[in-house]
């Protein structure tokens, strides 16, 4: 029997073969999976054996940031494979020079409240950011928006 232990789990940038896997973590984290875009998103993954359990990403729009579709499979939860990746994609952020991070949210403002991030609102986003598709048509009217300094 394998035993589910944080140093069982291991984290990396992800590769354009893991795409496909990415999609269908989301997908069965009822989030968005349909916009991915290896071109536009970096993505670090969590992974235990050859199975992606975690996923999270950000696209870069000059010096700003959109944090999205962070995931982790419901066995693995409880681990801080979230934080984990959270902290992979801020340290991203902070070698790619951005200023700031977003996001939008419906379902776990109070996670990232706890994390250090602040609700602003959704129309003073950067204005590229606010293209994305993100913001333009993937997530609703009603998704809370929030920014993190880097």
């Amino acid at each position: 029997m394998l035993f589910i232990t944080p140093s069982n789990i291991h984290y990396r940038p992800a590769t354009s073969v893991d795409f496909e896997k990415i999609g269908q973590l989301l997908h069965s984290c009822r989030l968005p999976n349909h916009d991915l875009n290896p071109q536009l998103q970096y993505f670090f993954v969590a992974e235990m054996g050859n199975t992606i359990i975690g996923c999270a990403a950000i696209e870069v729009y000059g010096n700003d940031g959109l944090f999205r579709s962070l995931a982790v499979s419901d066995a693995f939860r409880n681990l801080k494979v979230s934080e984990k990746l959270l902290s992979h994609i801020i340290q991203l952020s902070k070698e790619k020079e951005l200023s700031g991070l977003y996001l939008l949210t419906t379902t776990a403002p109070e996670y990232f409240r706890k994390k250090g991030w602040v609700q602003i609102e959704r129309d003073t986003a950067p204005h590229a950011l606010t293209l994305s598709t993100e913001f333009a048509s993937v997530c609703p009217a009603s998704a809370i928006c929030m920014s993190k300094q880097v």
